[in-house]
Order: structure tokens, then C-alpha cells, then sequence
């Protein structure tokens, strides 16, 4: 475990649910930590639990294809006002609210769009995300299918998975203490991120003569200040603590894989715009051959930012603030997170924790060798 003045200074600066893949995330000041990723303090809005894919192969559609212009272009909003921050809201009655301001892709104006965080009624269909292949529903109906559809300019749907009964699990080659699962997310269920790195990282953007670039780029779930720029690399095991005290209990999660960046990093969430600079920034900087990671042979040309992460141990409860601490809680925490016998509210899957910014983060496990796969 690590101790020293550096990694003491560790906390949660920001927390991040995407609920639909690749639309602009929400920011929380709490959430709930579960074994699938992060969700509002109510269980209702999960991250990557809805996605959009394409009407002809139900595959899934995001920032790195040729609809990223409509995709940026796409705000989020929720209803009811208190669905971010309440712990007793009625699933039925909550909604997420798409806007297109800039209107479809003919340049139509587009009203909102209403999207129920519950719809039981959706017809199923089978996509794809990467490799996987599995069920989902249809959510909002054909008004929806529309409204997307216009949007992005392509036939298009809006689908909606059921974190009860969705199973897909992550890469075991990176798992090696306990399987997991993931929703719709590329491959893990959280990604933690570093205020840090991402100033350094600036640094050189800024002496190549442009502008620095925002965190969001890098749609992490759990943002961290503090320390040393790229200290993550290191990193194998954190605990969120509420208190400075790395004897508390607190909520364990695995950084099992460093987070190799395709092009989204390189399209701008405002615009839609695709900066070179900003890959050409981390292959100067981020390179698998720089870091010294070769194992798997895809590393050495890949570069990274940021560092997947997959909560530890699934079945344990745990309450936990925005900062990386010490050890999980034992069971009886679970009675700290109120559930209700209310069937209109989402249950929470076992294992889930609650989270908020501010906590502090210990360092519970490093090394200076390279992230391993299971052989």
C-alpha cells in the first residue's frame, strides 16, 4: 500500500453517468458504485444502459463513425429536476430528455424527444457492440426510431438494455480476481481518469501551438486530482474513503487495463470537429513502445489514456464519496443505501455502493511493471 505525501493527496473531483453511448455524459456530485458501473443515487439512470444502433444490422453507433457531427450535436436533460439527486423517485415517472438545438440533419427544427428510464412495452432486438452479440429493447417506440433517425440523418434506433437480466461479460484476460460484467460500454464498466495527466498532456498540446483540450474528450466515469501526472500508470488498486483515513472502509476497485484511445479523444464534443493535434499528441507522449507496454502486441502501437476499471468485489455493498480510498465495507453497509419495497423504483443489483466527490483516494496496490493479461 502506498503512503506517501503524493498519493494521500488523492480525491474525486467528478463523476460522470453517460446513460446513452456516446451522447454528452451528467455530471453527478453523488452516485451509486455497482458491479455494471455507475447510476444516479436512485438506481434509475445507469451509465451506458441505452444505446443507439443502426436500424439495418443493430449495430452500435458512436463518435468514431460518420455521424458524429449529429451525435455531438445531440444535449441531454432529465426529468423530474430532483431524478439526479433524490433517492426516492418514482422509476415511471422519470424520463431522460434529448434536444437537438441545431435541429435534424437537414437542418429542420426537432422537438425534444422524451425517453422513459422505464419501457417494459419495447419490442426486442438483437445488436452488437464490438464482438458481442445480445438482446435489447427497443426504447420510446417508433417516435423515437424517428426523432434519431432525423437526427443522425440514417435509419436509426434507440435501444435500452435491463441490467437484471443483460449478460455480457468483460475480456477474463484482464479480469483476474473476479469475473464481471459490463452494459453497453466498450469493454469495462468503469474508466477512471486524472487531472493531472490530462495537464501535462496540455502542456505539450499547448507548446505545439493549440489550444488545450477538456476532460471531457476522454469520457471517464471517475475523475481524480491530485498527485503526479500519469501516477495511474502504477496503479493497480484504489479505495474510495469519505475520510482521510486509510484504515476506514471504504470502496475497492481494480484498474485491470490502461485505456487505449481510438479517435473519439480527437472529435471535439461541442462541434463534431476531428483535431489531429490531440493524436498526434498522445502518440507523442502515450505510445504502448514509449510506456514500455508490448504485452499484448496491439499495445505497442496504441496509445493510452486513462485507466479501465471494474468495482471489487462484486457482492460486497459499500457507501463510498467522489475519492479513491481503503478497503470495502462489510455487509451491514448495505443496509445504509435505502432500497424500498416499491416495485415503480429500480432495484438496485446487489454489490452497489454509494459514491460522491470529494472523497479521498488511497492507493491500495501498485507496481512498477506492466499491466498483465491472464495467460
Amino acid at each position: 500500500m502506498i503512503h506517501d505525501e503524493e498519493a494521500n493527496s488523492l480525491r474525486v473531483s467528478a463523476l460522470v453517468v453517460y446513460p446513452i453511448k456516446s451522447l454528452p455524459g451528467i455530471s453527478l456530485t453523488k452516485a451509486i458504485a455497482t458491479p455494471l458501473g455507475l447510476s444516479t443515487v436512485n438506481g434509475v439512470i445507469r451509465d451506458r444502459s441505452y444505446m443507439i444502433v443502426s436500424k439495418k444490422d443493430g449495430r452500435f453507433m458512436t463518435l468514431r463513425g460518420p455521424h458524429s457531427t449529429g451525435l455531438c450535436g445531440i444535449e441531454v436533460d432529465w426529468y423530474p429536476p430532483q431524478l439526479l439527486t433524490s433517492e426516492e423517485v418514482d422509476a415511471s415517472d422519470s424520463h431522460l430528455i434529448l434536444r437537438a438545438p441545431s435541429g435534424d440533419a437537414s437542418g429542420n427544427k426537432i422537438d425534444p424527444l422524451k425517453l422513459p428510464a422505464v419501457d417494459e412495452e419495447g419490442d426486442g432486438i438483437n445488436v452488437t457492440v464490438w464482438e458481442w452479440q445480445g438482446p435489447a429493447r427497443l426504447v420510446g417506440g417508433a417516435h423515437a426510431s424517428e426523432w434519431i433517425s432525423r437526427v443522425l440523418g440514417v435509419e436509426s434506433h434507440i435501444v435500452h438494455c435491463d441490467p437484471v437480466t443483460h449478460h455480457r461479460d468483460v475480456d477474463p484476460a484482464w479480469v483476474n480476481e473476479t469475473p464481471a460484467r459490463v452494459l453497453f460500454a466498450d469493454g469495462f464498466p468503469y474508466l477512471f481518469v486524472f487531472e493531472e495527466s490530462l495537464k501535462d498532456l496540455n502542456t505539450y498540446i499547448v507548446d505545439q501551438g493549440h489550444n488545450p483540450i477538456d476532460m471531457k474528450r476522454f469520457r471517464g466515469n471517475i475523475c481524480v486530482a491530485g498527485g503526479m501526472p500519469w501516477q495511474e500508470d502504477c496503479m493497480r488498486r484504489v479505495a474510495l474513503h469519505h475520510v482521510p483515513d486509510p484504515n476506514e472502509d471504504g470502496s475497492i476497485f481494480s484498474l485491470v487495463k490502461p485505456c487505449s484511445r481510438c479517435a473519439i479523444p480527437s472529435v471535439d464534443p461541442q462541434t463534431g470537429e476531428k483535431n489531429d493535434y490531440v493524436r498526434e499528441a498522445l502518440a507523442a507522449m502515450r505510445k504502448g513502445t514509449l510506456l514500455g507496454w508490448e504485452d499484448p502486441p496491439s499495445f505497442k502501437h496504441s496509445t493510452f489514456f486513462g485507466i479501465n476499471a471494474c468495482l471489487v468485489p462484486p457482492e460486497t455493498t459499500t457507501t463510498i464519496s467522489s475519492s479513491v480510498q481503503d478497503e470495502s465495507r462489510d455487509d451491514a453497509a448495505a443496509a445504509s443505501i435505502p432500497r424500498g419495497d416499491d416495485q415503480s423504483k429500480a432495484p438496485l443489483p446487489e454489490g452497489t455502493v454509494a459514491v460522491s466527490v470529494g472523497d479521498h483516494v488511497t492507493v491500495l496496490r501498485a507496481t512498477m511493471g506492466p499491466f498483465l493479461m491472464n495467460k
